[in-house]
């Protein structure tokens, strides 16, 4: 396994355990501001442990969320838990990837 340090397997296993986190917490929550601080705490534990490669982390954390979310779970019929889904998802994908880089591009500096 090339390339692989214990902060860059410590990074990979924080994004699979937050992508999972984050969708649990968006199928259950009643608002979307749950979701939104998990996202935020993962992604700036992502800025702190890979600051050069945290943006990269990122995305691999959004493309989970998304695949996650649409492939292995359930659609929900009320519309209302409908938008509130989709909001919650749509914020945490968002701040996932802008904080990480962000935290990333402050610790570099």
């Amino acid at each position: 396994m090339p390339n692989l340090s214990k902060t860059t397997l410590l990074a990979l296993s924080l994004v699979i355990a937050g992508g999972i986190l984050i969708i649990y917490c968006v199928k259950t929550a009643t608002s979307f501001f749950l979701p939104c601080l998990v996202a935020i705490l993962t992604a700036f534990g992502l800025g702190i442990l890979e600051p050069q490669k945290g943006w990269k982390f990122a995305l691999l954390e959004v493309a989970i969320l998304w695949v996650g979310y649409w492939v292995f779970t359930n659609f929900p019929e009320n519309e209302t838990r409908q938008s509130v889904e989709l909001l919650a998802l749509g914020f945490s994908t968002v701040i996932a990837f802008a904080c990480s880089a962000l935290i990333g591009f402050v610790r570099r500096a």
